[in-house]
Order: structure tokens, then C-alpha cells, then sequence
């Protein structure tokens, strides 16, 4: 019998797709012992790393494969045994195409991966710095705070080697690590050469990331010898690492590592396994490591979910007894913070003051109802009368989305091909952002962007096949290393001062660099986006649109990080229903990094 048969019938029956289908095939031709079992079980694995997840739950299986129309699986009391003894399955260093640990289901990579990322920052926790240079971290962090959670990161930065800060939008995270860079250039000053890199996960965040820190650092009261020392240059994880765009292997390996002393990962929440893995694979015995992001935010697109699984499930800061004593003799006080037994909470600050808009407003208030997952409060705040200047809740049909369209097309895209300068056009882009949670349907990115430039196109007389204009924005949808551009970077499209249609990429604010449009990369228009391409930017007003219907993609995350990329507002259009399964849906990515993290005791 064709033990393909099934498996085939699964995929015509769109229940699987190929992108499942290659390892099991590769089974198939090449493990003569392999049973229909076998390919299942690996099949599996691969829809959950589709699905983010790093593994595969074994008590799991029965459900899932049932989900899939295939009956012949066994017993539940014979399922570990027959899994353990299959061909294709091994444990630890087995070169087998699966590992068995822990109760849990891995594609050999993601084991390793994750065996190794843990391996690496757990080692990074024994080594810490007697040095406490406490004189300047007390003259760049004064004031009344008690506790000053940025003061505390910059402590454990200076002691730890390895350090997590996370925080929402505008707690302060990169006005906290531009410090931080500050004290251990002051710190390290007796041995030299201190090499610092950034680094980010997309082009757009490694911008904003280098902005930030070059206007910081401008405004600290600090000897221009430490000054000069800080990098204002951060890049993406692609170039830090020198991965190439064919094979995809870095040139920086355990075997080649990075030449620093301190590398500074912003957009943490960003990064995937395969990723973390590479970076710790390049860091040199002694670097520091700082990871800077939003444990609540969005997980990776790829599969894992390493910031959140650091954080430790941690809604606050918690350090462990000693290092809370130690903290009071340094500090003078008692630290009104939770105890924890984290192996990682010493490293872990959670910053919770955000500066873009307080715990009172509209936006600060809802982030921390859905956050805690208060589905009825967040309603509640909705309804309020008290937040309508921030925040805009609309239950609209979705008939009526195309006459909100064109009300926005007139007062922002239009404008934008009428504007007098592309410094005009970039400010008018920033304005305002259309987000929605999925590319296709009709709350969908893509149906969104063919309904505003088909109507801006009528309205401004051009012909609807024209595929360039004035004032368009596109999203790259793929890197190009040698014109420095990155998957998810935004360019509009404006004329020179010849007249001639060029792409302008935004480097700073009122700086700017062009590309011919016969160097143009893979790309999308962008009057809308998804939330997930959101990630790292911020504008002045946003519109969220929630699915009409319940989907997977629709989570609490989404809709947390869909609002806290509005500096000013937010309009939301979502029905009560899809709001409360919104922030029900919590995304809970399988792995076993937390558990190999707490089990280190």
C-alpha cells in the first residue's frame, strides 16, 4: 500500500499543504523501515512549526493526527512506546530526522537549536562584574523614582553579562541603553578598545534604533571621550551576522566569532529560534549581551517565542533574594519588588512607566486591559465616553469599510500625490496607518490596498494599469544587502529634481536617499499593513481593523501590539464578539526553552 495515500488525500482535501510534505517525502525514499506512522509524526512536527512552535506536545498527537482524517494511529497507552522505537526518531545527538525530549516532539535542527541557546545564555550567567561604577549611574539616572526600574537595568547591565529589558512602547528602552552604553564605556575605560554593536532584527527597527541613540547621545552631560565611544550605526541581525543571501550561512559561527565586547539586540520579541541560535553561536566567551523588547508583543513570524521564554512568564521585575540584598546596600534602600527563583530573574528588568502616553490615557489603559487579558474591562473602555479623544471604537459592517477608505484616501493619499516635497510626503505617510490582522479577504491588507489605489488613481486621473506614481508608498518584501535595503523597509515613490520617478527611503528625519525604479526590489503597496509588518514603527494615528470572523491570527498580542503603534490614536472597527476572542486567544508557543531554563537549578 502507497503509505503516501493518505497524506495525499490530506492535502487535496487542503487540510495540509506541501510545505508539510517534504520531509516526509524525504523519509519515504530514503529510511526503507519508515511506517506510515513515521510520516505522520513528521508531518505533524513540521504544521506546528508553521503554526510558531518550536516542537510537537506528544500527549497532542492522537488529537491532531485525527484532526488530519488519519485513523491508524496507535493506542494512546502504545503511543510513546511506538514513537521511541520508530526508525526516523532519536534522542540527544541521534542523527535521526527527529528527537524525542521531554515529552516533546523536535525537527533535529530546532533541537539543537534550542539546546544550544540555552546552553549559551545559562553560561552567560555565572560571570558577573565586581565593578559597580554606581557615581555615574547615579548622575545619568537621577530622581525621585523608588524603584527607578531603568536605574536597576543599568545596575545589572554593569554586573551581569547577560541582561533582558523589556518593556511597552515609551517606557524608555532605548533612552535606558544609550546610558547603559555610557556607564560601561566609563567602566571598561582602564582596559581600552571597548568594541559595542546594535543590532535589530529588520532594516526599520536597526533606522530607528540608530536615530535614537545618535540623538541621545547628543543630549548626555558626559565627557566627549565617552560620547565619541558610543555607535550610532546599529544594523540589521543579517549583516551583523554576514549571512549569506544564497546559502544562508553566517560568516559568523562558534568556530568565527563576532569581534565585540558588548552587542546590543533591540526588537528582541522579533527574533526567532534559528536566529537566536545563530547569534549566540557568533558571541565571544566574554561578551556582554543586552536584549531589549516587549514580552508582550507580537512572537516572531518564524517559529519560537526565545524573548517571551526569557522573560520567564514574568509580568514584573523579580530578583532573586541575593541580588535584592545586594541592591540594598548598593542603593540604600529596600527594593518594594517580588522575589522570584527564575534561573534568569536577575537578569530580567521589566520597565513599566511609559512616557508616549501614561497609565491614565486611552491607549495606556486598554494596552494594560488586554495585557491581562480583561476582556470585560477592556469593553467597558471601550464604551467610555472618557477615551474618545484617543480612543475610537467602531462596529461597522464591513460594507462600510470602502466609504471610510475614501474618506482617508482624501484627507492623507491624496494630499500625498499632491504634496510639494517628499519631506511633505514622509510626514503626511507617518500620519496615519491602516493596519489589519491578515493579507487576504475583505478586512484583508491586500484587498484594502487595491480599493484605495484604485479610487486614488480615478481621482487624481491616472491610468488604472499605472503601476508607479507620485506619493505611492510600497513596502520591500525581500532583502537587497547591496542597495542596503531590508525586507519590510517603506519607500514612496517621488520624482527628482529632474522630474524622474525614483523610490525614497527615509534614512533620518529630514534625510533622505533614492533608488532607480529599475533597481526596485520585490514589493507591496502600503497604504495598509499587518500588525506583524508594524512591528518597530510608530504613528501618530492608527485604524486596527479586527477580521469580521473568528481566525488564529486574531490574538491578544495582535491586537496589543495593532494599538501601541499609535502615538496620538487609535480607531479600532471590530465587533464586541471578535474583540473578546481577540483578547481571549493568548498565543502560547510550544517549546522547551523555559523548562530547560527553570530545571537548571
Amino acid at each position: 500500500m502507497n503509505k503516501l495515500l493518505e497524506i495525499n488525500k490530506a492535502i487535496l482535501e487542503n487540510k495540509l499543504d506541501y510545505s508539510h510534505y517534504t520531509l516526509a517525502r524525504y523519509i519515504n525514499e530514503n529510511i526503507a523501515e519508515a511506517t506510515e506512522f513515521c510520516l505522520w509524526l513528521s508531518i505533524l512536527v513540521n504544521v506546528e512549526i508553521n503554526r510558531g512552535n518550536v516542537c510537537l506536545e506528544i500527549s497532542s498527537i492522537p488529537h491532531k493526527i485525527k484532526e488530519l482524517g488519519w485513523s491508524g494511529y496507535p493506542e494512546n497507552n502504545e503511543l510513546l512506546q511506538q514513537i521511541e522505537s520508530s526508525p526516523v526518531v532519536g534522542k540527544g545527538d541521534d542523527k535521526k530526522p527527529l528527537i524525542i525530549d521531554n515529552n516533546k516532539l523536535y525537527l533535529n535542527r530546532y533541537y539543537h537549536n534550542e539546546k544550544n541557546i540555552s546552553k549559551s545564555l545559562l553560561s552567560m550567567t555565572g560571570a558577573s562584574s565586581a565593578e559597580i561604577d554606581i557615581k555615574t549611574i547615579n548622575k545619568l539616572f537621577a530622581g525621585d523614582d523608588t524603584p527607578n526600574y531603568q536605574k536597576l537595568a543599568a545596575i545589572i547591565s554593569s554586573k551581569h553579562q547577560l541582561n533582558i529589558i523589556s518593556g511597552g512602547p515609551g517606557t524608555g528602552k532605548t533612552w535606558t541603553v544609550s546610558k547603559i552604553l555610557a556607564i560601561l564605556i566609563q567602566q571598561q575605560k582602564t582596559i581600552g578598545n571597548f568594541k559595542i554593536k546594535l543590532a535589530a532584527p529588520t532594516g526599520k527597527a536597526a533606522a530607528r534604533l540608530s536615530e535614537s541613540i545618535q540623538k541621545l547621545r547628543g543630549e548626555m552631560d558626559l565627557d566627549d571621550s565617552i560620547k565619541n565611544q558610543i555607535p550610532d550605526e546599529a544594523v540589521t541581525l543579517h549583516w551583523l551576522l554576514g549571512i549569506h543571501r544564497y546559502t544562508h550561512r553566517p560568516r559568523y559561527h562558534k568556530q568565527c566569532p563576532l569581534a565585540c565586547d558588548l552587542l546590543v539586540l533591540d526588537e528582541a520579541s522579533m527574533i526567532d529560534q534559528q536566529m537566536m541560535a545563530a547569534v549566540c553561536a557568533a558571541l565571544p566567551t566574554e561578551c556582554k549581551l543586552i536584549l531589549l523588547g516587549d514580552k508582550d508583543q507580537l512572537s516572531s513570524v518564524e517559529a519560537g517565542s526565545v524573548f517571551a521564554d526569557l522573560c520567564g512568564g514574568m509580568t514584573q521585575t523579580e530578583f532573586n533574594r541575593d541580588q535584592q540584598l545586594w541592591i540594598k546596600q548598593l542603593l540604600n534602600y529596600d527594593l518594594p519588588i517580588h522575589q522570584s527563583d527564575f534561573t534568569l530573574a536577575d537578569h530580567v528588568v521589566v520597565l513599566q512607566k511609559s512616557h508616549r502616553f501614561d497609565e491614565f490615557s486611552g491607549i495606556g489603559l486598554l494596552a494594560k486591559s488586554i495585557n491581562q487579558g480583561d476582556s470585560g474591562q477592556c469593553i467597558k473602555q471601550l464604551k467610555s465616553t472618557d477615551l474618545f479623544s484617543t480612543v475610537i471604537w467602531s462596529q461597522n459592517d464591513e460594507s462600510v469599510l470602502p466609504a471610510k477608505l475614501k474618506q482617508q484616501a482624501g484627507k492623507t493619499y491624496i494630499p500625498m500625490m499632491q504634496a510639494d516635497s517628499i519631506n511633505e510626503v514622509f510626514k503626511l505617510f507617518h500620519q496615519y496607518q491602516i493596519l489589519s490582522a491578515v493579507w487576504k479577504g475583505p478586512t484583508g491588507v491586500d484587498t484594502i490596498n487595491n480599493q484605495i489605489e484604485t479610487y486614488v488613481k480615478i481621482k487624481q486621473g491616472l491610468e488604472v494599469h499605472t503601476e508607479f506614481y507620485a506619493g505611492k508608498p510600497i513596502m520591500m518584501t525581500s532583502n537587497v544587502y547591496q542597495y542596503d535595503i531590508h525586507n519590510g523597509d517603506i519607500g514612496i515613490i517621488w520624482p527628482d529634481n529632474s522630474g524622474q520617478l525614483k523610490i525614497w527611503f527615509e534614512i533620518s528625519e529630514e534625510e533622505y536617499r533614492s533608488l532607480s525604479l529599475s533597481q526596485c526590489p520585490e514589493h507591496k503597496t502600503a497604504y495598509a499593513m499587518t500588525v506583524h509588518k508594524s512591528q518597530g514603527s510608530e504613528f501618530n494615528h492608527i485604524l486596527l481593523i479586527l477580521p469580521y470572523t473568528e481566525t488564529a491570527v486574531s490574538t491578544r498580542e495582535l491586537f496589543y501590539t495593532g494599538i501601541t503603534r499609535a502615538a496620538e490614536s487609535v480607531e479600532i472597527w471590530g465587533s464586541e464578539a471578535i474583540i473578546k476572542s481577540t483578547i481571549r486567544q493568548k498565543t502560547l508557543r510550544v517549546s522547551g526553552l523555559m523548562e530547560r531554563l527553570k530545571d537548571h537549578h
